[in-house]
């Protein structure tokens, strides 16, 4: 029992330590993403019929239609705001708890019509992560006091193992829905008829995967169908060990990107989760040269701050529902592009030091023989 709560203390308050520059530095990304390709959203309920409100258990449930249009563009002006204020780290605790509540309420009527999507992600981020310290470092609330760097460094362990705990177990209620439905029978292609659906029913007719219709065997659809289902359900199971679940993080980036590349479907938000556990140490310079002139810090942190503001109003109220869908695209797909590379070398890097390890050990016998 003893060493079963001494594993659980090592997990929650070591396991997933990590610096709050990093954290500080994966703030900036999600708080990007969010801007850029995540909001505004749910502008289009406007030209849905009354007749397709039919929401689950959620906070729309309390509601008998759809909002006006005017309300959501409040929402989403609202959660903007706290996006803006959190990628500069401006009351970064109370800003992320914007963006989370904020983005429930958009999803609760974006959702109202039946279709859920798997984004799951822009909730639980920065809910998980509001007391995390990761406004400690380069941020406006850097710049007034770091009387609460030692209690952040405190809580940022055990918040960084609970958001890989929900990760885990957003992908188990997948897989064990997968499971259930049919994937693992010898006698089903469950990965071939979805995308049967989704060239033919859903419109998704890409080249990659009419060619994917044509080339790939049985046997290649009923891989997929397997190792999907055994990812999904052992994801959880890998939060017990950071480097584990950062493998597990690894594969993830390949079959978003495969997902992206075949189905023509993207979950960038879950790439970005995955950059929480990164290690961006050695990236951001210590001493920027622009640090050492006044007047370019200055300027320099003005339009840092400016910025994200100017782009969330444009494209709010200047930019149509077309060109913000365009931006998102333009925006997701990179992200899947570049955490495959990310991964590939996280994943090169850990069999040259595994090949390294097995060298010495082998050296070790020989020597002790």
């Amino acid at each position: 029992m003893s060493s079963l709560i001494q594993r659980l203390d090592h997990w929650l308050f070591e396991e997933y330590r990590t610096s709050l520059e990093n954290l500080a530095i994966f703030r900036v990304l999600f708080a990007s993403y969010v801007l850029l390709g995540g909001l505004p959203a749910a502008l289009w309920e406007r030209d849905l019929p009354q007749a397709a409100f039919a929401p689950s258990v959620s906070l729309a449930a309390f509601f008998h239609d759809y909002p006006p249009y005017w309300v959501m563009v409040g929402l989403n002006a609202l959660t903007i705001l706290c996006t803006c204020c959190l990628l500069i780290g401006w009351r970064t605790v109370m800003s992320s708890l914007g963006v989370a509540l904020g983005s429930v309420l958009i999803r609760s009527f974006a959702y109202a019509d039946g279709k859920i999507d798997n984004d799951i992600m822009v909730v639980l981020v920065p809910l998980t992560l509001a007391f995390s310290g990761w406004g400690q470092r380069f941020s406006v609330d850097a710049t007034r006091s770091t009387s609460n760097d030692a209690l952040a460094e405190r809580r940022q362990p055990w918040l960084l193992a609970l958001l890989a705990l929900f990760i885990g177990l957003g992908f188990l209620s997948a897989g064990m829905a997968k499971a259930r439905g049919g994937w693992l029978s010898t006698h089903a292609l469950a990965t071939r008829w979805h995308l049967l659906y989704n060239v033919y029913s859903a419109g998704r007719d890409d080249a990659s995967g009419v060619w994917a219709l044509a080339k790939f065997p049985a046997w290649v659809w009923k891989s997929m169908d397997f190792a999907t289902v055994a990812w999904e359900c052992t994801f959880v199971l890998a939060a017990a060990r950071r480097t584990v679940f950062r493998v597990y993080c690894a594969i993830g980036a390949f079959f978003h990107l495969g997902v992206w590349l075949i189905f023509g479907i993207t979950f960038a938000v879950n790439a970005v989760a995955y950059a929480a556990f990164v290690s961006y140490s050695g990236l951001w310079p210590k001493n920027p040269a622009y640090a050492e002139h006044a007047r370019a810090k200055r300027w320099f942190f003005t339009m840092l701050c400016t910025t994200p503001f100017a782009v969330g109003t444009a494209k709010l109220f200047i930019l149509g529902a077309s060109t913000d869908e365009w931006l998102a695209s333009f925006v997701e797909r990179p992200i899947l592009v570049v955490a495959a590379f990310v991964a590939t070398g996280y994943l090169v890097t850990m069999v040259v030091a595994a090949s390294e390890r097995l060298r010495k050990w082998r050296l070790s016998k020989r020597s002790a023989t």
